[in-house]
């Protein structure tokens, strides 16, 4: 993936590169919603409505675009982790998490290569 794409550019012209962008999840970034292939996940939704995300430290292994972690992050979370093993998926060569992470001014550490096996090379092992 290559971010530096992102480097420089407007808010309009980010947004312009997200509706280029083939998205797995939909992701409200502001003024336009991301059309995902999987649309909207309600078991997920609901059982999020049921985790008290504030102040804690959560993981998100396979995150694919963000979508669970920027709302653990809406909804609370003092540091959100998001890892990926991003060669292994379809359209790995469009930055969706970081371009979704700059667009929602996120805040959580993104590691696009890293395998939930390597976890440990995080060096943090006190997840919520």
């Amino acid at each position: 993936m290559n971010s530096k794409v992102l480097e420089g550019k407007s808010r309009d012209e980010l947004l312009e590169l997200a509706r280029a962008y083939k998205w797995w999840h939909s992701i409200d970034l502001g003024e336009m919603v991301t059309d995902g292939v999987t649309g909207r996940w309600p078991l997920t939704e609901r059982a999020f409505d049921r985790i008290d995300f504030t102040g804690k430290k959560v993981l998100d292994i396979g995150c694919w675009d963000g979508i669970w972690s920027f709302e653990a992050e809406k909804r609370g979370a003092r540091e959100v982790y998001s890892v990926d093993l991003v060669s292994t998926r379809a359209w790995s060569e469009q930055s969706t998490p970081q371009l979704a992470h700059k667009l929602l001014g996120s805040k959580a550490r993104y590691y696009p290569n890293l395998s939930v096996y390597d976890i440990a090379r995080l060096g943090i092992t006190d997840f919520d």
